[in-house]
Parts: C-alpha cells; structure tokens; sequence
C-alpha cells in the first residue's frame, strides 16, 4: 500500500528506510501537486466561459473533490515527513491519547479519501449525463429540474448516497461494486441517447453547446470505465486487498488530475484563454468577465470569447 511505510514505522523509533520513503512519497505528491494546481488554476481563470451553464456546477464539484484529494494527500505527506524525520513529536505526544486518536483518524481518512471520491466521481458523472439528456428533450423542464438551488439540493443529496457506497466499498473491498457498474452503464447509455439527439438539433448554435459538455465529460467517463473494467478484473482473479486499493487509488487521482485538462481542451473558448495566458497575452477582461453586459451571457460555450455580446443560450 501506498501509506504502508507510516504502518510499519508509527510506534517504532525512527529509521533511515523510514526517512527515505517518506521523501519519496513526498517528491512524487509534490511532483503531481505543482502541475495539478496550475490545471486548477487555468480552470479557474477560464470559469466566465461558462459559469452561468447548467453543467458549470457539476464540473466545479468535480474538480473540488479532485482537489480536496490532492491537497490532502499533499499535506499527508508533509506530515509524514515532518514526524518521520524528528523523533521530538513522537517523544512528546506519546502520553497524550486525544492527539495521537486525531492523528490515527487523519490517517485512516487520507487513507479512506481515495475511494470515496471515486465514488463520488461515478454519481457526478451520472447526473451529468441525465442533465444532459433532459436539458436536449426538453430543455424548460430541464432547466427547473435540474438547475440552480434545485441541483444544488440533488448533488447534496447525491453526496450522502455517494458516502454510504464508499463506506460499503470500503468494508467489502474485495467484492465488486454493482452499483457503480449499473451506474456507469446508464450513464454511457444516457451520453449515447444525448450523442444521438444532438444529431438531430436543426439550430447549430444549440447543438454546439451540447456537444461541447459531451467532449468535456464523455473522456472522462472513458477514463472511469477502463478502470472499473480492470477492478472488476483484479476482483474476480482475487487479487490481494492492496492491489484493488492501489488500483482505486490510481484511479482517483487520474480522474482528479485528467478531469480539469480533459474539461479545458473540450472547450475551445478554454483553450483560448488558457492559450493567451500561455503566451503572455492575456487580458485581465477575460478574468473579470467584462466582455459581457450584465444581462447577456455567452450565445454557446465553443464560441463563447467574442469582442462583442452574444444572445442568451444557457444550454
């Protein structure tokens, strides 16, 4: 396991194989952290895109608990560096139960944190999906289901089924998750539906809003169904328990790290700006969003950064 070094070495005296792996874990998490915040950054920085589009929310939770993941797991292991490089912590709160039960739980939720945002990454994924598909069909009754405080109230909701399955994934490690399968399964489903629709929209503006949030999320979703396929492999050929974790885990940071890419080069308004911060020509009207009037939104996301105001197309 990824953390076993901390297992083996928390209530023994300090070594030198403890110290070296602690830098390693160390180097690599600060490796990824550094181009993964700036990923964050530009997708920050190109939010006026599409800030006021029903899917902007979804996108933003998911790349909220991608961050939460790798921030966590980044000061995890400056903690783990810190009390394996000095014996002075673990000689002075060895007598001080609270501290060292707070410490023992930040552990088992750094620990925890990888499958349970993979869980949550499978639902983020399937009300997209069905947001989608409703948002083509019927595009006012999507937009009263499925936008503003009503999502808000769904994704809440969304989040405590998403922690009760992480926790059950987590007690049943070695047993395939049916849930997510089935989840996954209609959410390829409902994007194919969507795929099929979108083909068959007469306005081009409409239909190259839609196709744009299916080019943001359709790779990601690619990305889940091949890991899944290959924890459902190491499940049946009973791989060890620290196998299925490692592949999880693997997984979390993937999503957390190719989601905010994969999120900016589906958008070409993105691309641009992310371009013009690339090469020192950006204008900080892009960051404040002054390109519009206060009552007019982008006319669609891939055409979204114009010279001009464009007519409201929240799709």
């Amino acid at each position: 396991m990824l953390y076993a070094p901390f297992l083996k070495n928390q209530n023994s005296t300090l070594t030198d194989e403890a110290v070296e792996n602690s830098i390693t874990l160390f180097t690599a998490t600060f490796a990824l952290f550094i181009p993964y915040l700036f990923l964050v950054m530009f997708f920050y920085m190109a939010r006026k895109t599409d800030n006021r589009q029903p899917h902007y929310i979804i996108q933003l939770h998911f790349v909220g608990c991608g961050s939460l993941c790798f921030l966590g797991t980044f000061l995890f292991a400056i903690l783990l560096l810190v009390f394996q490089s000095s014996n002075l912590f673990g000689t002075a709160f060895e007598n001080f139960y609270f501290i060292n039960f707070l410490c023992t739980l930040i552990f088992k939720l750094v620990i925890s944190s990888p499958v349970l945002i993979s869980t949550i990454f499978y639902h983020l994924l399937f009300v997209t999906s069905l947001q989608r598909l409703i948002l083509i069909s019927n595009a006012k009754v999507g937009m009263q289901l499925l936008t503003g405080r009503r999502l808000g109230l769904k994704i809440a909701i969304l989040y405590l089924i998403a922690l009760i399955s992480g926790i059950s994934k987590l007690i049943h490690m070695t047993k395939p998750q049916y849930l997510e399968v089935v989840m996954l399964m209609v959410t390829i489903c409902l994007f194919g539906i969507s795929y099929f629709f979108i083909r068959h929209i007469e306005r081009r503006l409409i239909a190259s809003a839609h196709t744009t949030v299916l080019r943001q999320t359709v790779p990601i979703v690619a990305i889940q169904s091949l890991f899944t396929l290959i924890e459902l492999y190491a499940i049946q050929s009973q791989k060890p328990t620290s196998i299925i974790y490692c592949v999880r885990t693997i997984e979390t940071f993937s999503l957390s790290f190719l989601g905010p890419l994969i999120m900016i080069l589906g958008s070409r308004s993105k691309c641009r700006i992310v371009w013009a911060i690339a090469t020192c020509r950006w204008d900080e009207n892009y960051g404040r969003g002054e390109l519009y009037t206060s009552n007019q939104t982008p006319m669609d996301i891939s055409n979204a950064v114009s010279l001009s105001p464009t007519p409201t197309n929240r799709f």
